[in-house]
């Protein structure tokens, strides 16, 4: 009797999301797994989610290979119980043909390529060791990913001889490059290294992440294609601090940062100067009825801009809570992809880092970025002489194509007022 087989696909983690890569796997070939267990890691360019196991087997068939991006849809291992024979599985694979995204609600993961799927033939072993020589250990045994077997193979390498970091005692491909490397090194004659060839300095080359790749892209494109211009205004923010004070005083957990404030006061100057509350695709602008503001969110290996949905009615403490639990998760990786798509403006702040101006590049489809920096104690004019202040300056980028000089120095406007009069965003 045919077991049952079922496929793990690539799942489609946000509605423009068309293909993902799996970071990192969590089970090997041939383990039983649970509904609910977690079997991969999941990175599309922007987040990295775990992939749960939704059913109950074992995972068979090649995993798909870490790193290497595979279309929504596309086939990373099978899961199937003890009863289907490795005969079915095979068929089963052969005849499998990638889903159609709009089919897919959740799947599973693992590494998959048909250098994977090829049987190992008897004489792979002895590749490494073609002088005849006695044969290395035997190491099918040893607990490795299946990357880690295809890389140690490409190599040269018994795993028997790699010392493992993965999870359960497993030598990962990253272990395998090491000792390749460590071999290498060892079998070069002294001299200097490529690294230090050229400039005589040591260096550590970094690939790029997928996030990394993908803001590279996107950014360039936008500051080729967007016809940047820059509108800066300063702005007093006692009254803000003073609102801000006030705030706190509700607030059970935590407190209203200027940060929070300053999101508000864009979303309400957006629903005054809507013609900056847009999206341009290149050939079509869409004007939205309501503020959607994306929050720059600075992390170690990238940028992130979750979404404030509907900002321009939320109190200002309802954005105070979204913010920072938004911002909590997209330093834990668990973010989803719906949440950091669909802005419409975006307000990137790095005045906590003492940054008195600076200028954003657009984050398109968006039109236009507020850069906002540190806060400064100045003199000002008053009626009777000068007063402290405290001021920031704020800096708008706009699309040229779809924004006009007017528009930007409205919306500048609006903002310059509701900042210095913030007790309207109470109303």
């Amino acid at each position: 009797m045919a077991g049952k087989i079922q496929a793990i696909v690539m799942p489609k983690l946000g509605l423009s999301m068309t293909e993902g890569m799996v970071a990192k796997w969590h089970v090997e070939e041939g383990a039983k797994v649970a509904p609910g267990d977690m079997i991969a890691e999941i990175e599309t360019s922007k987040i990295t989610n775990e992939l749960q196991a939704h059913g109950a087997g074992v995972i068979r068939g090649s995993l798909a290979e870490e790193g290497v991006d595979l279309p929504v849809g596309g086939l990373l291992c099978v899961l199937a119980d003890e009863a289907s024979s490795e005969g079915e599985i095979e068929a089963f694979i052969a005849a499998f043909k990638p889903l159609d995204s709009d089919r897919i609600e959740v799947a599973e993961a693992e590494e998959a390529s048909d250098d994977a799927r090829r049987p190992q033939r008897k004489d792979d072993k002895a590749r490494p060791n073609p002088s005849g020589q006695q044969p290395p250990p035997d190491d099918s045994r040893i607990p490795a990913t299946p990357s880690a077997r295809r890389a140690a193979a490409r190599a040269g390498i018994n795993l028997a001889e790699v010392t493992p970091t993965g999870t359960r005692g497993r030598v990962t491909r990253e272990d395998v490059e090491k000792a390749a490397a460590a071999a290498q090194s060892a079998a070069a004659p002294p001299a200097q290294s490529a690294a230090t060839a050229l400039s005589g300095e040591a260096y550590e080359e970094v690939p790029l992440t997928s996030m990394r790749q993908t803001i590279a892209k996107r950014l360039t494109a936008s500051k080729q294609a967007a016809p940047h211009f820059r509108l800066v205004a300063e702005a007093n923010v006692d009254r803000m601090l003073d609102l801000r004070s006030d705030l706190d005083r509700g607030m059970e957990d935590g407190k209203i940062s200027i940060n929070d404030l300053l999101v508000k006061a864009a979303a309400a100057a957006l629903m005054q100067v809507p013609a900056v509350n847009i999206q341009f695709d290149g050939s079509a602008m869409r004007r939205y009825a309501a503020a959607h503001v994306a929050v720059a969110v600075a992390l170690e290996e990238g940028l992130l801009t979750p979404v404030i949905r509907n900002a321009n009615h939320k109190s200002v403490m309802e954005i105070s809570s979204e913010i920072k639990e938004l911002s909590r998760r997209a330093k834990l990786g668990s973010l989803q992809l719906d949440e950091l798509e669909g802005g419409t403006f975006t307000v990137s702040n790095l005045g906590m880092f003492g940054i008195k101006a600076f200028d954003a590049i657009i984050n398109p489809p968006q039109a236009a970025i507020l850069a906002v920096g540190a806060t400064e104690q100045r003199l000002i004019p008053s009626a009777g002489g000068k007063r402290a202040a405290t001021i920031i300056t704020a800096t708008l980028s706009c699309d040229h194509r779809v924004v006009d000089g007017a528009t930007g120095a409205r919306f500048m406007q609006a903002f310059k007022a509701l900042v210095e009069h913030p007790y309207q965003l109470l109303i």
